[in-house]
């Protein structure tokens, strides 16, 4: 029954003449774990098990031990159906029970008070397991919406189970408080590992471009401005390497750097790769000791003083939001901070200005002849169809030589139909154009080609990827 014969259970050994002191000598002495109470797993077995493994069987011995009617859910049914979880705690295992009220929660179970229909209800390994559907409308419901959207995808295409299985088990319990949220995470139908496989691309593509202008756009070089730009990179390495988490710092020297490689003939794009490549990526603390501070700073707040109060002559209550605003410095890295606070600046004012500046093109006619000459033609071609053909052929060509491997539930369909995507050229194109060229004609047949190419790209990938969705 699947890893159920791994498992020592406490009444076998003592109907075989094992005593509990041989019991707790085996798991002192590392031969034996405990993965439960009574329940016990061969050390090196265990070792060798991953984290979903792992889960598994300790789901097993809880199911066991629980009184009848109880029943493996949420992530433990995802994980005992062989749904794929992301960035998703397996430390705990989740039981439901149909009655009202009268849920518990413990570091290591979570039982669940809710309503089963005998339908929602299947036997895996000889357990009782909430259906794919039901395990699928539980984590709609519990967990955040990226999480919800891996387990989603690859339960739709893990398993028979259809969408409209999964909204007639939603439909069951419309009033609960995160029902919108599950329809929204079940009516995405893109799998999230093709969203992290296609963000993957435009950013080696983007550095490619970068490259490419470094290489071939820079000129006439001042080594006295390259070597401040040096100079500046080291300086901003070396606050990496001690830690340095404010980034006033990297503003001032990033700037030093920009003007630096301006002045030198190296292409000043260049200087925005080298400078994010210095920031720290990498939070002080992980989520778990940010819980357990977070939990520690309310709870010493809430204490300290009447919640109607003003904090302003209550010193512990000061101290503990102090304390909570350092945890939650700590638990982002300074390049996420960074990105966060650009990310509005550049989405609704750089690249819109960019776009204007770049992509207008004069209608004054001609613009079909324009299309169809060399330039044209050929950065049409090279965006519509060497990016489609290059990106799925080496993806499949690293992943025959086993240097690269397929994420679990997508398919080949899938990448060729984000290589189509990949055709969609719009900022780095424009930009390499107005560098290439010097005669405006030149230039309105290239930025002819990246317009054309990228509405033949974007209709090519709508064809590709359709085809999953009829199949829902």
């Amino acid at each position: 029954m699947g890893e159920q014969t791994h498992i020592i259970r406490r009444p076998d050994q003592l109907s075989i003449g094992r005593t509990d002191a041989e019991i707790r000598q085996a798991c002192a002495s590392g031969t034996w774990a405990r993965i439960h109470r009574g329940a016990y797993v061969d050390s090196g077995h265990l070792s060798r098990l991953d984290a979903y493994g792992r889960h598994r069987l300790r789901a097993e011995a809880v199911a066991c031990a629980a009184s009848p009617g109880a029943t493996v859910s949420h992530v433990s049914a995802a994980v005992l159906h062989g749904f794929e979880l992301w960035n998703t705690p397996l430390d705990v295992v989740h039981l439901s029970r149909n009655r009202r009220g009268g849920g518990r929660k413990s570091a290591r179970r979570h039982v669940h008070s809710t309503w089963l229909a005998d339908n929602e209800i299947t036997e895996v390994d000889g357990l009782r397991v909430t259906t794919p559907a039901r395990t699928v409308a539980d984590l709609a419901r519990t967990l955040t919406f990226e999480q919800a959207l891996v387990v989603g995808n690859s339960a739709l295409h893990r398993s028979r189970l259809t969408k409209d299985a999964v909204a007639a088990s939603l439909a069951l319990s419309p009033n609960h408080p995160r029902h919108r949220h599950a329809l929204h995470a079940l009516a995405a139908r893109v799998p999230f590992a093709l969203k992290v496989f296609l963000t993957a691309v435009a950013i080696v593509d983007d550095i490619g471009a970068v490259l490419v202008i470094a290489v071939f756009y820079s000129h006439d070089i001042v080594w006295v401005s390259l070597l401040v730009g040096g100079l500046a990179l080291a300086a901003l390495s070396a606050l990496n390497r001690l830690s340095v988490r404010s980034l006033l710092p990297y503003g001032l020297l990033g700037f030093v750097v920009w003007l630096a490689f301006l002045q030198s003939g190296v292409h000043a794009t260049i200087a925005g790769v080298l400078v994010a490549a210095t920031i720290p990526a990498n939070p002080r603390i992980d989520r778990k000791s940010f819980l357990r501070r977070s939990h520690t700073y309310l709870k010493t707040f809430e204490e300290a003083g009447n919640p109607e109060s003003n904090i302003l002559p209550n010193s512990e209550q000061r101290a503990a939001v102090r304390e909570l605003e350092e945890a939650a410095e700590k638990v982002s890295s300074p390049l996420q901070r960074l990105e966060h606070g650009l990310h509005p600046w550049v989405a609704y004012a750089i690249m819109p200005i960019f776009a204007l500046a770049n992509a207008g093109l004069a209608l004054t006619g001609g613009q079909g002849a324009a299309l169809l000459t060399p330039v044209g033609l050929g950065v049409m071609a090279g965006l519509a169809l060497g990016k489609q053909l290059g990106i799925t052929l080496f993806s499949w060509f690293f992943s025959r030589l086993g240097l690269v491997s397929r994420p679990r539930g997508l398919r080949w369909r899938h990448i060729y139909g984000a290589a189509w995507l990949g055709g969609i050229g719009f900022t780095m194109s424009l930009f390499i154009t107005d560098l290439a060229f010097l005669d405006p004609s030149l230039i309105l047949a290239a930025k002819l080609g990246i317009l054309s190419a990228s509405s033949i790209s974007a209709a090519g990938a709508v064809l590709v990827l359709l085809g999953f969705r009829s199949k829902d």
